[in-house]
């Protein structure tokens, strides 16, 4: 009885390429970065519309002045904004006194719009 030869022939250029294009993609994560940015912006929002998580604890000022304590105005909300780069995502705002309303403290003078 003669043996039977088997033959496999292996052709790797599909995952050559495969392999080329995730090192591509991984070297530039500006797509990735920027539906981060908006994910977090997203959050954000949400954190305005249920007053903060956990929910902030407002001052008797501002229980005085009713309603939605994070958006007397609405001027911090609307001024957060995405952004991102090939290797990170942040929102931010260029308002003075969003730092008051993420990490707490006191206003004072300086702490307008």
């Amino acid at each position: 009885m003669k043996p039977t030869l088997l033959s496999v022939e292996i052709t790797d250029n599909d995952l050559k390429q495969a392999l080329k294009r995730l090192e591509n993609a991984a070297y530039d994560l500006t797509p990735l970065m920027r539906r981060w940015s908006e994910t977090l912006k997203t959050a954000t929002d949400l954190n305005f519309e249920a007053q903060g998580r956990p929910r902030w604890q407002p001052s008797v000022a501002a229980l005085a002045r009713q309603g939605m304590t994070l958006s007397q105005d609405g001027y911090l909300r609307r001024s957060v904004t995405p952004d991102y780069d090939a290797h990170q995502a942040r929102v931010g705002t260029n308002r003075v006194y969003a730092r008051i309303h993420q990490q707490g403290g006191e206003s004072g003078a300086g702490w307008g719009q």
